[in-house]
């Protein structure tokens, strides 16, 4: 970064514990600029740090990943996040190979065409699975590309680091509006609840990152909130660091919910099939035994009122359960350790590979209001660098090199009525 020049005393106000609010307070607390004793950073958190997306979310990382203006230098970040704090101990920093897959269950009517088509070329690395109904292998990204880490820990880790720097964290700190000068032009501070008391706190900055829940403080971000289950095992023996996202065809159909489960509006036919998966295998950090995260497919169920209450449908899970089973014996015979759901911010549906967002950046006709949402399923993978460049903004510096003009709220967010 460029120098600043002489800084005025700030208090910045962030919303939102996950991975994106937290990496922003690290970066803020990072920069030359930052002087405790001048400037307040405070992070507001509704329900607990990560309890979102941030805990419960793959971890993946990669260079190759979008909006190509800001992967490449956030997953150079973490590398050097996880050098710097051994992220490899900490939190399960490593790097991985990833790859496509086409999954045809042996008992699928097409499974004579299987046997007529010549089978992929499978490394032997990856001798855990079920090999003879994969028909299709690519491999997306290796070592020198592609990294994992576990978010929960990192997210942690990183909280802990900002409070050593000062950095206030008020936990159950339920953000309810921005208040606006007379004019509506800048901000002047955040009302909030916490333990049935209202607050409220004056505000050079605020920073929104509270994911999906944004538009609930301003509605003008388009945003959808969309819902991922997962589980997490102890597979019977280590499984090589291979992220993969397997399709099956046909679809794998799964026993449907139970009649008192039915009696649930989240609760229907699309519960029971299983049309894709992805798998992260996760290395032993800092326990003795590894870990193996699955993630099922998305939907579009409302927004609840928080983190903490995210429906999590038993269907989907035990659906999980049996279309994974079918893949490796290890992942079968392993022991289920939990299954959970979460929602993450999406602008709009767009197909694999699509930049859309995420939304970084001062809003354009607010002073002062600063945006950091809308980063779908690169959440994880995109933090610091979102944190990195916010900061920047925040403390009246650009990152020199990387052009972010396309994020901009004023590309995405509806005006003013």
């Amino acid at each position: 970064m460029g120098d600043a020049g002489p800084a005025m005393e700030k208090q910045i106000v962030i919303i939102g514990g996950g991975i994106i609010g937290v990496s922003t307070a690290y970066y803020l607390t990072q920069h030359h600029v930052y002087n405790p004793s001048i400037h307040k950073i405070i992070l507001l958190e509704a329900t607990e740090l990560a309890g979102g997306s941030s805990g419960r979310a793959g971890g993946l990382l990669a260079s190759w990943a979008t909006p190509s203006c800001l992967a490449p230098l956030s997953f150079k970040l973490h590398s050097e996040l996880a050098e710097k704090y051994d992220g490899a101990t900490k939190w399960g920093y490593r790097r991985v190979h990833c790859a496509d897959m086409t999954f045809q269950p042996p008992s699928s009517s097409s499974s004579q065409s299987q046997a007529d088509s010549s089978p992929p070329s499978i490394p032997d690395s990856l001798d855990w699975l079920n090999k003879e109904p994969i028909t299709h292998f690519t491999e997306i990204g290796n070592p020198t590309t592609t990294a994992q880490v576990d978010p929960h820990p990192l997210t942690h880790h990183l909280a802990s680091i900002c409070q050593s720097k000062s950095v206030e964290i008020i936990i159950g700190a339920s953000a309810k509006s921005l208040d606006y000068s007379t004019d509506g032009k800048s901000l002047e501070s955040v009302t909030y609840e916490q333990d049935g008391e209202v607050k409220t706190l004056n505000a050079t900055d605020v920073v929104l990152s509270a994911g999906p829940w944004s538009p609930r403080l301003f509605p003008r971000i388009p945003m959808y909130g969309v819902r991922s289950h997962s589980i997490i095992l102890e597979p019977t023996s280590d499984l090589t660091p291979y992220v993969l996202f397997p399709i099956f065809k046909p679809a794998i159909s799964c026993p449907s919910s139970t009649p008192k489960e039915q009696e649930h509006k989240e609760e229907n036919s699309s519960d029971t099939e299983i049309d894709a998966l992805e798998l992260y295998p996760r290395p032993a950090h800092p326990g003795p035994h590894t870990s193996l995260y699955i993630c099922g497919p998305n939907d579009y169920p409302p927004l609840p009122s928080s983190t903490s209450s995210v429906p999590v449908s038993s269907s989907m899970i035990e659906a999980i359960k049996t279309a994974s089973a079918l893949m490796s014996p290890h992942i079968k015979n392993g022991r289920f350790i939990k299954g959970q759901a979460c929602f993450r911010p999406q602008i709009r549906q767009h197909a694999d590979g699509e930049a859309v967002g995420p939304i970084v950046g001062e809003v354009d006709d607010v002073k002062g209001l600063w945006i950091a949402t809308g980063h779908d399923e690169w959440g994880v993978q995109n933090s610091q660098g979102t944190g990195y460049i916010l900061a920047g903004m925040v403390w009246g510096e650009r990152v020199e090199g990387i052009d972010v003009e396309s994020l901009r709220p004023k590309h995405f967010i509806k005006k003013e009525d």
